[in-house]
């Protein structure tokens, strides 16, 4: 504690049950390395559950364990984890240097949360979680063509040729936020093809594909997607995004509605991510599945949709990827995780 000798008592104490209870919590969970993307979650998440509590004046536990939901309450508890070390951490690196007192204040702070955070944990959530259903449920009572009626709900819509891309790719909405690139050629046997280049979010130095290339070879001879072909082969090659990956799931919601009013579960954005998946399940291109979906490990896969949930004929398709695949054993009689 000398190089903290030019602080007031408080602020030293703080210093010590804060870099104390970060030991405890590094051992326990070991040190991670986020994607851009997840971090700047986490820290909106761990800001947003911080201010409901000094609110609301709830303890931490009673924040974190207000959800019916198993995954929010694991995730709230790595958001706040991942927050209070950081600012802890920075506070006390700037506190080495000279006095701050915005500095002391958040030091002060996370001493409590990253205390109280370990203490939560320690109990665990003390309740039984709503079992949820998995998105590629809400697959189920909708007809074969779902996609392209979605697809092609409003011409005029600015977002047809983003539903058009998440309906090709499974992209994440993340990702077309980010922009995705299209390119139409036609290759030296004469034969058309449709490529997209995607640039992954959910990456980390161990996870993810960086980038992943996925090709439709003569696809227009499906009749399918025609008018979205035709858009890119005027140009060659065309970026396509959008604004905000909320407002793109909010419109996919309100389509679905209109189409099928009776529809009882939701069809999101990762509802098009479940199609493509079962799609390319039904070929049993196994890695290549997990490849374009834009994961580094096979046993990912098995969490999206199934070979019996395929729609459409299989079509010839290529893909290609920034990192090999971690290999683990396969499930399902088809070859592939089911």
């Amino acid at each position: 504690m000398n190089k903290y000798s030019h602080l007031d008592e408080s602020t030293k104490l703080a210093i010590d049950s804060f870099l104390k209870t970060a030991m405890k919590m590094a051992k326990r969970f070991g040190q991670s390395n986020p994607s851009e993307d997840t971090r700047n979650e986490y820290m909106k998440m761990a800001k947003q559950l911080l201010l409901k509590k000094a609110k609301n004046k709830q303890s931490l536990r009673q924040i974190i364990s207000s959800t019916r939901s198993k995954r929010t309450y694991y995730k709230r508890i790595t958001a706040l984890r991942y927050y209070t070390l950081l600012i802890g951490s920075e506070s006390a690196e700037t506190l080495i240097k000279e006095h701050c007192p915005i500095a002391e204040n958040n030091i002060k702070k996370a001493a409590v949360d990253v205390a109280d955070l370990l203490e939560v944990i320690k109990k665990g959530p003390g309740k039984i979680f709503s079992k949820t259903a998995s998105k590629r449920s809400s697959l189920q009572g909708l007809p074969n063509d779902w996609v392209e009626k979605m697809c092609n709900y409003n011409e005029h819509s600015k977002y047809r040729d983003a539903l058009h891309v998440v309906a090709l790719i499974g992209c994440r909405p993340s990702e077309l936020q980010k922009g995705v690139l299209v390119t139409y050629k036609t290759n030296i046997n004469g034969e058309s093809e449709l490529t997209f280049k995607i640039s992954g979010s959910k990456v980390t130095h161990h996870s993810g594909q960086e980038w992943r290339t996925i090709t439709y070879h003569n696809i227009e001879s499906s009749g399918i997607f025609s008018s979205f072909i035709e858009s890119v082969k005027i140009v060659g090659n065309k970026k396509i995004s959008i604004d905000s990956p909320i407002n793109f799931t909010v419109e996919i919601r309100r389509i679905a509605k209109s189409i099928w009013h009776d529809h009882k579960k939701p069809v999101t954005a990762i509802c098009f991510r479940h199609q493509f998946s079962a799609n390319l399940k039904s070929m049993k291109i196994g890695d290549d599945t997990s490849r374009a979906l834009g994961h580094r490990s096979t046993k990912t896969r098995r969490l999206y949709g199934t070979a019996s949930q395929a729609r459409g004929k299989p079509v010839g398709i290529s893909i290609s990827s920034s990192h090999d695949l971690k290999q683990h054993p396969a499930k399902g009689n088809d070859g592939v995780e089911p």
